[in-house]
Formats: structure tokens, C-alpha cells, sequence
């Protein structure tokens, strides 16, 4: 997709948020109580330990706390200190 298209795409999609903001927002107050049930019900446990969001998980896996982490299992994996 050339640049030109690109940028022509993110403007129209400005804009059409603009136009139909209430629209999106009435949507948003309806359906509020189901999209905060979706995000709070489901637990995930990664494998560094931590316990998180199903929907944060993606975000955790980039953290120095992650990466931290499963460096440190595999060096003890290694020497088999577990």
C-alpha cells in the first residue's frame, strides 16, 4: 500500500470517527458492563510466573520483567539448579 493511500485512509478514518462519535459512544455506555466482564474474567498465568490479563499478556511478553525472568530459568534450566 503506497504512502499516499495510506495517509488518504487515516484521514478518512479521522474523520469518520468524528462524524459518528455519539454513535460509538452510545454503543460504548450499552455494551459497557460486557466489555468490562470480557477483560476482568479471564486470568492468564505466563510461564515467568507472573499472573496477568488475558489481553495483557501480548504487552507482558515485550517487558524487561518477562524477558528477565525466562533468562534466568533458562541459565538455572541449564545448570539444572531446578
Amino acid at each position: 500500500m503506497s504512502l499516499f493511500i495510506k495517509e488518504n485512509l487515516l484521514i478518512y478514518r479521522k474523520e469518520y470517527y468524528q462524524r459518528n462519535k455519539t454513535k460509538f459512544m452510545e454503543k460504548y455506555k450499552e455494551n459497557k458492563q460486557q466489555i468490562l466482564e470480557k477483560f476482568k474474567n479471564k486470568k492468564y498465568i505466563c510461564p515467568c510466573g507472573k499472573k496477568l490479563g488475558f489481553y495483557w499478556r501480548i504487552k507482558h511478553y515485550e517487558s524487561k520483567v518477562h524477558n528477565n525472568k525466562m533468562m534466568l530459568k533458562m541459565y538455572l534450566r541449564r545448570w539444572k539448579l531446578t
